[in-house]
């Protein structure tokens, strides 16, 4: 028997490496933008390895966004469980994509694959479709809340309210990239 410790990163580790390398590529350079080849540099695993965790790259893609996907809807849970009202709760909604955006000027994984929809697997599609669908609707049911509970204000239905809100928090990410801009995204919200 073989007492020695083992080196090998476990496998799913490795796999959420990868998929960490790749959800920060898709926010700086896009889906078609990068290739197994710049998450072997970053990763340190030659192409067969990467190949081995994810064989085609829309399930890697599909991968990235339904995690990503993921971990926003605990953050929207978090956000409902423990915010100090509905005003509070879209200020923390925006803050997610303050935070996204940040310093380094990363977009929102799923803004940035939106605008590629045209070019990218159908499966990778669905998944960017889920996320939207997913803050859509918590938008939605906030605003409604809201103007029921005579908080908030607004001529249009929730749900058109809710687009115009998620629509410029992803749009300023974009322009705030392009005009060289850190405070787009706060400033929008």
């Amino acid at each position: 028997m073989n007492n020695a410790k083992s080196n090998a990163v476990p496998a799913s580790s490795t796999r959420e490496a990868l998929m960490d390398a790749a959800e920060s590529l898709i926010q700086q350079k896009g889906y078609n933008g990068f290739s197994y080849g710049d998450l072997s540099q970053l990763v340190g695993l030659r192409k067969p390895s990467i190949h081995h965790h994810f064989p085609k790259k829309e399930l890697l893609g599909t991968s990235v966004i339904e995690r990503y996907t993921d971990r926003f809807r605990a953050q929207l849970n978090d956000i409902d469980t423990t915010s100090g009202g509905l005003t509070t709760s879209l200020r923390k909604y925006v803050q997610l994509f303050t935070t996204t955006y940040g310093k380094t000027r990363k977009l929102c994984p799923c803004g940035m694959l939106g605008a590629e929809s045209a070019g990218l697997p159908l499966i990778v599609c669905e998944a960017v479709e889920a996320f939207f669908v997913l803050n859509l609707t918590w938008l939605t049911a906030l605003l409604e809340r809201g103007r029921n509970e005579r908080q908030f204000s607004f001529d249009a239905d929730a749900s058109s309210q809710a687009l115009v809100i998620l629509s410029a928090l992803e749009g300023a990410m974009v322009v705030g990239r392009g005009i060289d801009g850190d405070d787009t995204v706060s400033n929008v919200g």
